[in-house]
């Protein structure tokens, strides 16, 4: 009994870390830009059926559903942070302040929207193991005390965020942190703050060295058996054994073009489940309504580092695998697009390898991701 229960104490203090790490970063990403461009109320929304992010969450919710038929707590909660940690992929994934920037806000909007939905569906997951910080989660999107209490199994179903609902802002109207309500002793268990203070500083020339963009071949390609959004891959970076990649490709770019294909692939991110497969790195491509791979020079090696035109060599960290490693592709991710000649840049500057500038077919002043 003892030893058992300081277990399960334990693990619901890592939990709660974990959540507001993921589900607070995401909830902040989400509802500041929500906030700035329809106000404080949840616009209408439906979030298509074959939207990645719903897919992962229904394949969480069936997890984590059969994790605690077995009463294994780890086990759904280890689902539910899987489906907190795909969000904050797919909002990067997504970008929607480049969609603003291009004006096509409905799109941009609807990113959002998802993001916010993936976070409500993530408090229900996680309700009967800590309900305090669960309750917090759909406070914070404008659901009532009494609305979080009549919580069943059925809430764990994607239905979007009603129109209308008002959704209150932090308080102080300060989106630094959501607060999800944290005991002090909770807090103690997060990595490193110090340090993760310093790389979320870290000037963008030294982001942009941190990060491993390679180029890479596909060697073989299918699509992902439970998702037709998806496909998967096996990418050549020169490391003796092909990588397994999952990407957001299908409803873009027909399967037969890509087998053989030499692509750049962003390979030090962590490696992260897909509906059920572990996806090691990611493939680049610009754009949104309309999505280009980018095209490597031919001559180009493949394992080749992709480098960028004034910078040093980059020196890439082995894994961005913790929080404030991750926020380096974060802010690298920002500054990458197209430029009017089509040329893939970083803040202006060309993504370059040794046979010359990586460039995309035809878009231009696109996002790339």
């Amino acid at each position: 009994g003892g030893d058992g229960d300081f277990a399960a104490e334990r693990f619901a203090l890592v939990l709660n870390a974990d959540l507001a790490n993921d589900v607070g970063n995401l909830l902040q990403r989400a509802i500041k830009p929500l906030t700035k461009h329809v106000g404080t109320t949840f616009p209408a929304h439906t979030t298509p059926e074959d939207n990645p992010l719903r897919a992962m969450a229904a394949d969480a919710a069936a997890r984590c559903g059969e994790c605690y038929e077995k009463m294994d707590f780890r086990g759904a909660g280890e689902a539910a942070l899987e489906l907190a940690r795909f969000g904050n992929k797919f909002i990067d994934d997504q970008a929607p302040w480049a969609m603003f920037k291009q004006g096509k806000v409905e799109e941009g909007v609807g990113v959002l929207m998802a993001c916010l939905e993936s976070t409500r569906l993530v408090a229900v997951l996680l309700s009967p193991m800590v309900p305090t910080v669960a309750g917090k989660i759909y406070a914070q999107l404008g659901f009532t005390p009494d609305e979080f209490a009549a919580l069943t199994w059925a809430d764990a179903e994607w239905r979007d965020l009603p129109e209308g609902r008002e959704f209150p802002q932090p308080a102080g109207g300060v989106f630094e942190r959501i607060d999800l309500g944290l005991k002090e002793e909770d807090k103690k268990i997060k990595p490193a703050p110090k340090q993760k203070k310093t790389q979320q500083q870290a000037p963008a020339v030294e982001d942009i060295l941190r990060v491993d963009m390679r180029v890479g071949k596909i060697v073989q390609a299918a699509k992902h058996p439970d998702a037709d959004s998806l496909y998967v891959e096996q990418i050549d970076l020169g490391e003796g054994q092909p990588r397994t990649v999952v990407s957001g490709l299908a409803n873009y770019i027909p399967l037969e073009e890509l087998e053989g294909k030499t692509v750049a692939v962003m390979c030090n991110l962590k490696p992260s489940k897909m509906r059920g497969v572990v996806s090691e790195a990611m493939v680049l491509a610009a754009g949104t309504d309309k999505v280009e791979l980018l095209e490597v020079p031919e001559g180009s090696e493949v394992g080749e580092q992709i480098k960028i035109e004034g910078y040093d060599d980059p020196t890439p960290d082995e894994l961005l695998k913790s929080k404030g490693q991750a926020k380096v592709w974060d802010r690298v991710v920002e500054k990458l697009a197209t430029d009017q000649d089509r040329v893939a840049c970083y803040d202006g500057k060309a993504l370059t390898t040794s046979a010359g500038a990586l460039t995309v077919p035809s878009l231009i002043e696109s996002p790339i991701k």
